[in-house]
């Protein structure tokens, strides 16, 4: 009678994930919640005869079906990001990550500062071709000032090598901000499964 009405429950748990998992692809999903189910079982079966309480507290120590499913989703978004060399793919992962915690967020300020420094050289680039004595680099007495509106002052150092240059330090600042990403992402998953 026991067994029962923990098979009971246990069906009931794994329906509830089923249903709040619908949305990702029926092999992933199977997949896991068999791995999950096994592992269920495996601790049930470390008990003679489990009872409803043994079993409540097996499924209990799993989280709600719920967290399960949201960590789950997760843990693919960042397998999807950790794989891809899309900044796109990386900052929607650090974005869904930064509301789950302070190492997300902390990464996910990390993509932002250095895919927008990398468009800001891509930006001014493009502003060069179309005023070009206002943008450069340019040394006068107030220092060095990387745009001089109305009016230019000071020494232009870079000149014709201004657009080439920026293209490359933005180019070199998205590529080093994707493998840090890529790094972050992969540290920080491997310090979880220590834990």
């Amino acid at each position: 009678m026991q067994a029962a009405i923990c098979n009971t429950s246990i069906e009931r748990y794994f329906s509830e994930l089923n249903a709040r998992m619908a949305d990702l692809s029926a092999g992933e999903r199977e997949e896991f919640v068999r791995e999950l189910r096994a592992h269920v079982l495996d601790r049930l079966q470390q008990v003679a005869e489990p009872t409803d309480g043994q079993c409540q507290a097996v499924l209990a120590a799993l989280g709600t079906p719920e967290e399960i499913a949201r960590q789950y989703r997760l843990e693919m978004i960042l397998n999807r990001a950790a794989k891809s060399r899309s900044p796109l793919v990386l900052l929607r992962g650090t974005l869904r990550w930064a509301l789950t915690g302070v190492q997300g967020f902390m990464v996910f300020i990390v993509a932002i500062v250095g895919y927008m420094t990398s468009v800001s050289f891509y930006a001014c680039a493009l502003m060069k071709s179309f005023f070009p004595d206002n943008v450069g680099f340019y040394v006068s007495k107030h220092g060095l000032n990387l745009a001089q509106f109305p009016h230019q002052y000071g020494h232009e150092v870079l000149q014709t090598w201004f657009i080439p240059i920026t293209l490359v330090l933005g180019l070199l600042l998205m590529q080093g901000t994707t493998m840090l990403l890529k790094f972050l992402i992969w540290h920080f998953r491997k310090l979880k499964q220590r834990i």
